[in-house]
């Protein structure tokens, strides 16, 4: 089991109460970065230390590795200029007892940090080059017991939202079809890959609102069976264009049911 702690200021919410991690493949000017490459390291059952806003807020277990993913829609306008691939991490985020202000505690937590690529700079100011830091087990155990999390068991309480079981390798697949399909005009196919890349994402926020659907008092989370990208397309080809965003959104409710 490792530990990382991950800087995540703009995109902290989404992250932590979607359950995962997402990080570009390099930087925007195609150089590498070693956090972001530090998302293909972690493994399931390594401790996540989310810090966002000047402190350490949410501790999680990592329950899948990193996989190829698009960027979520939910990110929004945030950091438009970051690619629209990269690593996706599955965690199971949990709230901390007594959230922790490093820079509160950087006498004592200042020694055990990384020499390069640490999460804090040594004033205790969050580094914001650094995405996704490893650090030594020492330091993830004094975290612990500054957030009043001493037992890791809690970390393996089901988690409060869905867990899209479809591997993110099929959406990417899926989007790749959708970009080369001729048949499909090039408005369209946009629209369609953005539907195809937010629909795990939204399901996952449609179970944060309710634990049941409202329609039907349906409350199986698990995703039913998804249908061709050519299904799609065809539904598509016959809208129009102002109605292609309210389409994408009931297919997506549709499937969270």
């Amino acid at each position: 089991m490792a530990c990382w702690w991950v800087n995540h200021k703009q995109t902290r919410d989404h992250e932590v109460r979607g359950g995962y991690l997402w990080s570009p493949y390099r930087n925007t000017n195609g150089a590498f970065n070693q956090t972001y490459e530090n998302m293909k390291l972690v493994r399931p059952g390594d401790i996540v230390f989310s810090y966002a806003h000047g402190r350490i807020g949410a501790v999680g277990r990592v329950t899948e590795a990193a996989s190829p993913s698009p960027k979520p829609m939910e990110f929004g306008n945030v950091d438009d200029y970051w690619a629209h691939e990269g690593w996706l991490v599955e965690v199971d985020f949990k709230q901390a007892h007594q959230p922790l202000q490093p820079k509160e505690h950087i006498s004592s937590i200042g020694p055990m940090l990384p020499d390069r690529h640490s999460p804090l700079q040594k004033n205790g100011n969050g580094n914001q080059g650094c995405y996704l830091a490893g650090i030594p087990d020492a330091l993830g155990h004094v975290l612990m017991a500054m957030l009043d999390m001493h037992q890791v068991r809690e970390l393996d309480q089901p988690p409060r939202y869905a867990i899209d079981h479809e591997p993110n390798t099929r959406v990417l697949d899926d989007i790749h079809r959708i970009e080369t399909d001729a048949s499909i005009p090039e408005t369209q196919r946009l629209q369609l890959a953005k539907a195809r890349v937010g629909q795990g994402f939204f399901r996952k926020q449609v179970v944060l609102l309710d634990q049941a659907c409202r329609a039907t008092g349906v409350t199986d989370t698990q995703p039913a069976d998804r249908q061709p990208h050519q299904t799609l397309a065809r539904s598509f080809q016959r809208r129009t264009p102002q109605r292609l965003q309210r389409t994408a959104s009931v297919t997506a409710c549709r499937r969270a049911v």
